[in-house]
């Protein structure tokens, strides 16, 4: 339903906006007192994506692997796996500048998988 406050929450979630009351916990993290470490547990898939368009999709994968803190050992076989999983085989190595509407969700959506956070926005 519009205007119910879906994106307002996941921005708040997500810490790009400040809680004016409450808190938000996942496992020992709060949002409050934890920002930084609280973030690390969570992907999320925007409804409007941000991606990083001079770059293939291959690129960004690598990029938020490591940005993640995926094992260098294990981020091109956890990169080919989401690829794979979502679709990509046929755009991986073209940049997203070029991607149709449907490649862009498939590609937010394997960013927002990679290192496998125990929570996921979308």
């Amino acid at each position: 339903m519009n205007g119910a406050g879906k994106t307002t929450a996941f921005s708040m979630l997500t810490g790009d906006l400040l809680m004016s009351v409450g808190n938000a916990y996942i496992g020992d993290f709060n949002i409050r007192a934890n920002l930084k470490e609280f973030q690390k547990q969570i992907g999320y898939c925007p409804q409007f994506d941000a991606l990083l368009e001079k770059l293939t999709a291959r690129e960004m994968l690598y990029l938020f692997a490591r940005l993640r803190g995926v094992p260098s050992d294990m981020i091109a076989m956890e990169v080919q796996s989401l690829i794979q999983m979502c679709d990509l085989e046929n755009h991986a190595d073209k940049c997203t500048e070029t991607y149709s509407g449907g490649n862009r969700r498939k590609l937010s959506l394997a960013l927002a998988i990679i290192g496998t956070p125990p929570v996921i926005f979308s």
